[in-house]
């Protein structure tokens, strides 16, 4: 059985929290237009409730490891 620590930890009380899939994406255009979107970003549905949230990682995917030379040439 899993902690509750564990879960707590992964809430989305810190987190940007947008009403729908298209609000997030927006969000996203807007980040790789000002050059701050990091490679993997992608949105997703909260599992504490009905709303999407931006991340890097999560179940099932494999986050990419880069280096600060290739995140700052845009690799």
């Amino acid at each position: 059985m899993s902690s509750k620590r564990r879960l707590r930890r992964r809430e989305c009380t810190n987190k940007m929290r947008f009403k729908d899939e298209p609000a997030a994406k927006s969000y996203m255009a807007w980040l790789a237009s000002v050059d701050r979107l990091r490679p993997g970003t992608h949105a997703y549905r909260c599992q504490f409730g009905n709303h999407f949230h931006i991340g890097r990682g999560g179940q099932g995917l494999r986050r990419k490891r880069i280096k600060l030379w290739q995140w700052n040439q845009g690799m």
